[in-house]
């Protein structure tokens, strides 16, 4: 078994396309940072004290302005009392913390899923459109340990992509805003004014989470190719799936019940109303996946592709 698993990991990593798709999660983690900090260099300018400084100005003559609706004038005081809380506090409004840019780049997670998902339905569907799945039934090994072999891989994969994609965040967060491990960011949401940020276990937890929400659309992707044995069918409509769950899923609960049950509903653990009753759902649909992935292909007949 372990030589299947090893024989799979060795063929996703040779093929230039991993490759190229690694170095793609690291330009991502490095794209995200720099559009934070330059967005933050904007807006701040060269002093930040001098720019909300400025800002307190042009609001305070928005007040004084009698031709200026009610309404701006309100959104003016709401401002003034912003900056001028961020100045007593000495606080960058517009600054930006390592521990900030990690927990807003977990939504890079999501990257990782296409990507995963691309490999996984590549997984399958190459061996039959070169032929090379019935190379691997003259070896003496069970249908369903070729097919377990191929997921141990694809989970390990996941698991390699995702240290790339924290690694990188780490790397390029600590390069660009320095080391800190919590920091006290301006934030009017919270009923201070101030809010307190740290590396905690929530952005811990998000690729933790991550894990499994990768693992359920790979694994879709998976059973549509072992299915339909074609990459671009499996690719296709997994991706379709990805991007508008959402919105299937608004349109679903807003006329049934029922559609809380249903895989768009639970795509993703992280933002979840209810954790546990998203986990629950997401095992069962990965039952589903891989109960057909099996079957089909521990029925079908290889000799005729």
């Amino acid at each position: 078994m372990m030589s299947l698993v090893q024989n799979e990991w060795m063929k996703i990593f040779r093929r230039r396309g991993t490759l190229v798709m690694l170095i793609l999660t690291v330009v991502a983690a490095i794209g995200i940072g720099i559009i934070s900090q330059q967005t933050t260099n904007f807006l701040a300018g060269d002093d930040w004290k001098q720019t909300v400084q400025d800002e307190i100005k042009d609001d305070q003559k928005t007040l004084n302005d009698s031709k200026v609706s009610d309404s701006e004038k309100q959104f003016a005081q709401e401002n003034i009392a912003k900056n001028q809380l961020a100045l007593d506090k000495n606080i960058n409004p517009y600054g930006y913390t390592l521990p900030q840019f990690l927990n807003e780049s977990t939504f890079l997670i999501s990257f990782v899923a296409l990507f995963m998902v691309v490999i996984a339905a590549t997984t399958i569907s190459s061996e039959f459109s070169f032929g090379s799945i019935k190379l691997l039934m003259i070896r003496p090994f069970k249908r369903y340990k070729i097919l377990t072999s191929k997921l141990i891989a694809i989970f390990l994969t996941s698991l390699v992509f995702l240290a790339v994609l924290l690694a990188s965040c780490f790397l390029i967060g600590i390069i660009l805003f320095g080391f800190e491990t919590s920091a006290t960011i301006f934030d009017m949401s919270s009923a201070s004014g101030i809010k307190e940020v740290a590396i905690d276990g929530d952005f811990f937890l998000s690729y933790l989470y991550g894990i499994i929400d990768i693992l359920l659309v790979a694994i879709l992707a998976f059973a549509l190719a072992t299915v339909f044995k074609a990459n671009a069918i499996a690719v296709g409509i997994s991706i379709f799936l990805m991007l508008s769950s959402n919105a299937i899923d608004y349109f679903l609960q807003s006329k049934f019940d029922w559609a809380k049950y249903l895989f768009f509903a639970n795509t993703s653990l992280v933002g979840a109303e209810d954790v546990s009753f998203t986990f629950i759902v997401q095992i069962v649909h990965i039952a589903v996946f891989l109960f057909a992935a099996y079957f089909v292909f521990s029925k079908r007949d290889i000799t005729n592709g």
